[in-house]
């Protein structure tokens, strides 16, 4: 995970495009573009190690 970071911000530096989910909303867009509604998030603290 720890390498995955920084390759995914070179990847957004070089294209200029959005690549983080949460950052850009492109989830809640893309539910609203399908039709959803009354679409609500919430942030969970998830533990990766011990």
């Amino acid at each position: 995970m720890a390498q995955w970071g920084p390759i995914w911000k070179e990847v957004e530096r070089k294209t200029g495009l959005d690549v983080s989910v949460v950052s850009s909303d492109s989830m809640d867009n893309g539910m609203k573009n399908a039709g959803f509604t009354n679409i609500t998030s919430e942030d969970y603290c998830v533990p990766l190690a011990p």
